[in-house]
């Protein structure tokens, strides 16, 4: 299997994500593209020994789908621009956070 590959287990905010190591590094200059690019080796964990990022646990559902697709596809009726404009901007995903400002 190759690195890319990699199934990765995320608790953030307490709640568990799986997704591959490539979505998570789609954008090499974001945050979770350094913490995951070999780079980097991230030091917080859970009991369980999942990655530990200590954030938005609901909001990062939208950062994983934005990385997955490479488009924000939020719910409608979404209310919670400003908190996932400041996910975006904690994760330094500069297309989302282009996209989130243009649908103001």
């Amino acid at each position: 299997m190759r690195m890319s590959d990699e199934v990765v287990t995320l608790n953030v905010g307490g709640m568990i994500y799986n997704t591959t190591r490539s979505t998570l590094t789609k954008y090499p200059d974001s945050m979770l593209g350094a913490m995951f690019s070999g780079h980097y080796v991230p030091t917080a964990f859970d009991s369980q020994g999942h990655y530990f990022i200590d954030r938005d646990g609901e909001m990062f559902r939208h950062v994983l789908n934005f990385l997955r697709s490479g488009r924000l596809c939020l719910p409608q009726g979404f209310q919670d621009m400003d908190l996932l404009e400041a996910e975006a901007d904690f994760y330094q995903i500069p297309a989302m956070i282009s996209e989130l400002k243009a649908d103001r």
